[in-house]
């Protein structure tokens, strides 16, 4: 059973070797490490809304939600390579989006990096569509958003 809830301080650590162990795989294909690799996950668990998914103690998946100058975008999510395909990203977006609506949100925007192709379809699949492709920080980003 996976039980979503919200990171504590403590888990900054294990949602980074998440993050390693998830996007490990773009390394090649990106040409250097993608930015949740690099991310600084205590920042965001201090000052922005990181979800995690918990199976039998351990987290297998997390959600970083960033709400800043009236955007909300989930900004990074990754599972476990070992738990993919499970539906465990699928329902850390669910949970995302729950926290929005009860906030009153409306939409909420995310982006990948275009060279994780994989990623294109399945968050087209969740009914999000691409709305601009952008370079930031060296990186070549699709962004897409979703009515909620």
């Amino acid at each position: 059973m996976v039980a979503i809830g919200r990171a504590a301080p403590g888990n900054a650590a294990e949602i980074a070797a998440i993050a390693e162990n998830a996007y490990q795989k773009y390394v090649e294909r990106i040409g250097r490490k993608p930015a949740p690799m690099v991310a600084d996950f205590a920042g965001h668990i201090a000052g922005d809304i990181v979800f995690v998914a918990k199976s039998n103690g351990r987290i297998v998946g997390y959600a970083v939600l960033i709400v800043k100058e009236g955007v909300a975008l989930l900004d990074n999510i990754a599972v476990l390579e070992t738990e993919q395909g499970a539906g465990i990203g699928s329902r850390l977006i669910a949970t995302v989006e729950e926290h929005l609506k009860d906030r009153r949100w409306s939409g909420y925007q995310l982006y990948t990096n275009a060279k994780m192709v994989e990623n294109l379809g399945y968050y087209e699949r969740l009914g999000f569509r691409r709305v601009r492709r952008v370079v930031e920080q060296g990186f070549d980003r699709i962004y897409f958003e979703k009515t909620l």
